[in-house]
Order: structure tokens, then C-alpha cells, then sequence
């Protein structure tokens, strides 16, 4: 799929048009993003596809491509996570010394066929390390970036 290609969401079979094209895609960043835990990729193309379909209600924004729709799935994804982070850190301050675990763990294991060993290999490692890695090779960013 082309990052740069666009899709009209002015109107509502135009929305429906780039949901379809783009989702499978979409969904699958999501995932690799967010390893065994399913909900938290549901949770991210949810809000991606809301936000985008409000702001073209609101005249904001005519057309949407993959690639705007790739970056939202990241960038709402490390505002999770540095929420956590500072959750986390809130509440390692208010136990006073006692430790805090990492979380709550996975919902939903994510569906990972044979084919796919990377996602799987991405997925059993810690949220931070999988979210740098995810980063530096599938979005090819760089320490600079």
C-alpha cells in the first residue's frame, strides 16, 4: 500500500472507503505495536478511525492517507505509554519504597500464525523494548528522529 495515497473522508462513502482500504494494515501496526495485548490494538485503530472521522465532520481534514493514519496509530501509542510510564511512576511514589509491577498484563493473546515469527518473537518482549524495535525497523526511525 502506498503511504502517500489518499482517500476523500469528506463524506461518509469516502470514509468507509479508506476504512476498508486501510484497515487490515492499520490493524496490523497496531498489533505489533502492542504484542499479546489485542484489546490495546482494537483500543488504538479505534481511536485513530474515531478522531479521523470527527475531524473530517468538523471540515478539519478532506482527505486522509496510510501513512497519516500509520503515524497516528504510533504516536497514540507512545502517549499510552508514556501515561503509563508517569501512572507507574505515581504509583511506585505513593507505595514509598515498595516495588510495583509492570501492570496487568494481557487481556487477549494476539493471533500469531507460523509465518509470522517476528510478531511473535515482538510480542514476548517487554512493552518498552518491543515499541524501540517496532519503531526502528518497521517505521525505520532512527536515535536522530
Amino acid at each position: 500500500m502506498s503511504v502517500t495515497q489518499e482517500w476523500d473522508v469528506a463524506t461518509e462513502d469516502g470514509f468507509l472507503t479508506c476504512y476498508r482500504a486501510t484497515f487490515r494494515e492499520i490493524y496490523g501496526y497496531a498489533g505489533l505495536l502492542a504484542g499479546h495485548d489485542r484489546a490495546a490494538a482494537e483500543d488504538l485503530v479505534h481511536d485513530v478511525y474515531t478522531h479521523t472521522l470527527h475531524r473530517a465532520r468538523r471540515g478539519e481534514m478532506e482527505a486522509v492517507s496510510y501513512g497519516y493514519l500509520r503515524t497516528a496509530v504510533r504516536h497514540r501509542w507512545i502517549d499510552r505509554w508514556r501515561s503509563a510510564e508517569r501512572e507507574r511512576a505515581r504509583l511506585g511514589r505513593a507505595a514509598a519504597g515498595t516495588s510495583v509491577g509492570a501492570g496487568a498484563g494481557a487481556s487477549t493473546a494476539w493471533p500469531v500464525e507460523a509465518e509470522h515469527d517476528v510478531a511473535a518473537v515482538l510480542a514476548d518482549l517487554p512493552e518498552r523494548e518491543r515499541t524501540v524495535m517496532v519503531l526502528r525497523f518497521v517505521d525505520d526511525l532512527t536515535m536522530a528522529a
